[in-house]
């Protein structure tokens, strides 16, 4: 659409890039005896995102209306890790949770791209992360009753919109 020859005056062109993930963990374990009872329940989870909209090195990119570039992640998880035990003698019990997340969203228009709009240009990229997690645990025991719980949550993130090296973005703003 180089050439922008025509086109309708509402002609506009959209690049976007989308990611929705979710997760729901449940891990758990229980456990009773007469001597001693143990348990342990787990759950983990790892995500690796990568998620991307742009307008590639040196192409032409001309719209008589808007250009969207836009690149979106979201993802939700939920976690739930139990644990209980009982003993005549002793009762030990943990939960432990894990959840690692690492995602890259972009949205950029490349080196030497060339972006013309008769209106208006958007460049945008978001990622939203939303995690539950519930850990826990009970132990009873005659003698000794132990519970222990832990969620660990590790989020890396590296969410851009960038303009690349001798790239020429031409808004006019001329729409109503």
């Amino acid at each position: 659409n180089q050439a922008n020859l025509g086109e309708a005056a509402d002609q506009s062109v959209h690049i976007a890039a989308a990611a929705d993930y979710y997760h729901l963990g449940v891990g758990g374990a229980a456990s009773a005896s007469l001597g001693g009872g143990a348990g342990a329940g787990v759950d983990t989870s790892v995500v690796k995102n990568n998620t991307s909209a742009y307008v590639g090195k040196s192409a032409a990119v001309d719209a008589k209306n808007n250009i969207n570039v836009i690149a979106q992640a979201a993802e939700e998880v939920m976690t739930i890790a139990v644990a209980g035990a009982v003993g005549g003698g002793a009762g030990l019990a943990g939960s432990l949770t894990v959840n690692t997340i690492t995602n890259d969203t972009h949205a950029y228009l490349a080196e030497s791209s060339i972006v013309k709009a008769d209106n208006n240009i958007r460049l945008a990229a978001s990622d939203d992360t939303r995690i539950t997690t519930l850990a826990g645990s009970a132990g009873l025991g005659g003698g000794a009753g132990v519970g222990g719980a832990v969620a660990v949550n590790v989020i890396t993130k590296d969410t851009k919109a960038e303009i690349g090296n001798g790239a020429q973005v031409d808004a006019k703003a001329a729409g109503s």
